[in-house]
């Protein structure tokens, strides 16, 4: 009996020896928390003067539409308590970033975008054949600065003249070049001469059919402008 209680005591003492690493260990990591857009200006000026005149920066700071978007650049980025605890640095502590060369997946960027951005055309881009062969959104737009008129999109180095008309057109060359190409022809869609876009006829965000038309078939997407073909005639063909 005696030497039982001894061994229960020595038994206890040990495990009050051990408590503190083992609460330790199990000790959930904190977590971090927004610092606010006027630590982030301290430190990235530059970028926080090109953000605020852009419609992402306008709304953020003046007119937030919910308490996302209040939170300015950590609306994005992500709470960056961490990030300036270490320092700062690119890359350090910061959970989504777009900047390029960065490890980041475009799943993990996309879906920071689509926190916000997740209805109408966007409604089918999980689905979409840009989503499934890892596309992402900084692709095609731009976000820390204004470079087009709509639609944020990213800036194109293009010295060819036919293609100054639409920066969209310039975006989709980046990767449709046979497309970009046949522009060139004597016949061709009039996109060169800036008339129609891309996105006139297709949704590059995705849609229930597979070429992301607009519409549920070429004849619809074509009777969308061209609304004198669509009928009856007096002789049907």
């Amino acid at each position: 009996m005696r030497h039982s209680v001894v061994a229960a005591l020595v038994a206890s003492f040990l495990l009050l020896l051990t408590y503190p690493v083992w609460s330790a260990q199990t000790q959930p990591a904190q977590k971090a928390t927004y610092a606010g857009d006027a630590v982030c200006k301290a430190c990235h000026a530059a970028q926080f003067e090109k953000f605020s005149k852009t419609v992402m920066g306008k709304i953020f700071a003046s007119n937030p539409r919910n308490d996302l978007e209040k939170q300015n650049c950590e609306s994005c980025h992500g709470p960056a308590s961490e990030h300036v605890a270490k320092g700062g640095g690119k890359g350090v502590g910061i959970p989504v970033t777009f900047r390029k060369g960065t490890e980041e997946s475009a799943t993990a960027q996309n879906e920071a975008c689509l926190a916000c951005h997740q209805r109408g055309v966007q409604t089918y881009w999980e689905a979409s054949p840009h989503a499934g062969r890892g596309i992402g959104c900084v692709s095609c737009h731009t976000i820390m600065e204004k470079t087009s008129d709509r639609f944020q999109l990213a800036k194109v180095d293009d010295k060819t003249p036919f293609f100054n008309k639409r920066a969209q057109t310039e975006v989709c060359g980046q990767c449709h070049l046979q497309r970009k190409a046949v522009l060139q022809r004597s016949s061709h869609m009039p996109m060169r001469e800036g008339k129609i876009a891309c996105s006139d006829c297709h949704n590059p965000h995705g849609t229930p059919n597979p070429v992301m038309l607009k519409q549920a078939s070429t004849n619809e997407n074509c009777y969308s402008c061209h609304t004198e073909r669509r009928g009856p005639f007096m002789w049907e063909h």
